[in-house]
């Protein structure tokens, strides 16, 4: 999620002790079996002593693939795993639902770690394909189909003047999405999650542990920024400490529930797990000729929203084509986007392109270099009969050639961008590179950065989704994720 503005971070810091939450931490399943068997069929069974008295109480059997099947109990503690519960034969009738949203976690980490032998309830990961700019508000309102979001982030351009940003952030003005959240922390106490994340990422557990045991809901949404702190502040290392929670979380959940849970986990996006060194897009511009002011009102004011320190930028302006010519000159730019006519233009220090739709298709004019590296999928769709004499090829086809691309299904990304996002839509949009964020200075005193998000790229792109229930397909937009666990059985939609 977007960081609060550190100016904010260090007051409430002052407060800590009334604002932030009591820290409490969930059930979790013990950290390794008691003891394990394997038989000659390939299934392997850990046994656990949930209870700590020393005898098995329960355990999770694996099935040849290596996923968790069968689950066995011991109800009237005597030591006797008495009662078997087969996952795949339970329907939604007798099954609850239990949703957790991990803000910022990377795909391919949860792959990784799946491949570890973590994360061994669920069905394999499948990638989702986050909308850009890819920031937590634009994801989640796509998922719960309420956009448009007011901004990228909280801190916004009206057409008049810049919104305060940490007024709108408290208030939850940018996520419209948390209506259908039924376990989060407040925005006000984020900065004691960002000050210490673990403790807060299990507290996060903890709350959305006492939502679903709390009620009798069919469906439960839990939403963990701390698990965006953890990222955020130790990189790979914090992610891994973030999994190995939420697994273990989850085997507790399974156990108590005696199988009876549907559990989904999924991530608004990725992180790019990279050391992030801060640019000034503004001091830059202003070298150029350009002036960073509050309001637009003369030929070279931009207004520049900075908030959390991301990966992106949006840039008000009435001169789009020339800032953006401009922006990409800058150190730490890959990409700047601006809408001309009905398509979208590209730029890179490289070269330029221009994006046209027509109803359901796309094309992609390289008017000078290949901004998004585009020209050889061009021209394998050429070969493969895919595009029409005016060089268009259907959203379905360019999804399948680019979602694992660079820059993950660039051209719906780019247009949508632009289209129904955002209410106060910038006229220019920024991708940095891998290793470059911008936003409020004091964050990066206060917190250096060792992941980060909101480019095009596939590092912050590619968030991941699981679950229980059944495979999903892989990749999937996130606009159509609700529908992909509708297909399951699964209401991630429910009205509040």
């Amino acid at each position: 999620m977007t960081h609060p503005s550190p100016r904010h971070l260090m007051l409430f810091l002052l407060t800590l002790c009334c604002a932030a939450p009591g820290c409490m931490s969930p059930r979790l399943m013990p950290a390794t079996p008691i003891a394990t068997n394997s038989d000659p069929a390939g299934n392997h069974t850990a046994f656990y002593d949930t209870n700590r008295d020393g005898r098995r109480d329960y355990a999770e059997q694996r099935d040849a693939d290596g996923r968790v099947a069968v689950l066995h109990f011991d109800t009237n503690r005597d030591g006797e795993l008495d009662l078997q519960v087969t996952l795949d034969q339970l329907d939604s009738s007798q099954s609850r639902e239990l949703l957790i949203i991990l803000d910022s976690v990377p795909y391919q980490l949860v792959r990784a770690l799946r491949g570890e032998g973590r994360l061994r309830l669920f069905h394999e990961p499948s990638a989702i394909v986050a909308p850009f700019p890819v920031m937590t508000d634009l994801c989640l309102a796509e998922f719960f189909g309420v956009s448009p979001c007011l901004g990228i982030e909280s801190r916004y351009y009206d057409g008049r003047r810049l919104s305060r940003g940490v007024v709108t952030y408290f208030l939850e003005g940018n996520a419209p999405w948390l209506k259908h959240v039924d376990a989060y922390i407040l925005p006000i106490n984020h900065a004691y999650i960002y000050t210490a994340p673990e403790a807060g990422y299990l507290h996060e557990l903890y709350t959305i542990e006492r939502a679903f045991f709390g009620s009798e809901q069919p469906a439960v949404c839990g939403y963990s920024v701390g698990a965006s702190a953890l990222g955020t502040r130790l990189g790979e290392a914090g992610h891994r400490t973030l999994l190995e929670y939420v697994d273990r979380f989850c085997q507790s959940v399974m156990q108590r529930t005696r199988g009876r849970v549907r559990i989904t986990l999924m991530s608004d996006h990725g992180h790019n797990l990279t050391d992030s060194k801060p640019i000034s897009l503004h001091k830059s511009l202003a070298t150029m000729g350009y002036r960073d002011t509050k309001a637009l009102r003369k030929p070279g004011d931009v207004v520049i929203p900075r908030y959390g320190p991301v990966t992106c930028a949006g840039i008000y302006t009435r001169e789009p084509a020339k800032v953006a010519a401009d922006v990409v000159k800058i150190e730490g730019v890959d990409l700047s986007f601006y809408r001309s006519g009905d398509g979208i233009a590209v730029h890179s220090a490289a070269g330029r392109a221009f994006i046209a739709r027509s109803g359901d298709s796309y094309r992609y004019l390289a008017t000078g270099g290949d901004p998004l590296q585009l020209l050889p999928i061009l021209e394998r769709l050429r070969e493969e009969g895919k595009l029409d004499a005016a060089e268009y090829a259907s959203d379905t086809d360019w999804f399948a050639a680019t979602a694992d691309h660079v820059y993950p299904d660039p051209l719906y990304r780019l247009h949508r961008a632009f289209d129904g996002l955002m209410v106060h839509t910038p006229d220019v949009m920024v991708s940095l590179e891998d290793g470059y964020c911008y936003g409020t200075s004091m964050f990066n005193w206060f917190v250096r950065l060792k992941s980060a998000h909101g480019s095009l790229l596939r590092s912050s792109t590619h968030g991941f989704v699981m679950c229980t229930a059944g495979p999903l397909a892989d990749p999937i937009r996130m606009k159509d994720l609700a529908a992909e666990l509708h297909n399951l059985g699964l209401n991630p939609r429910k009205a509040h």
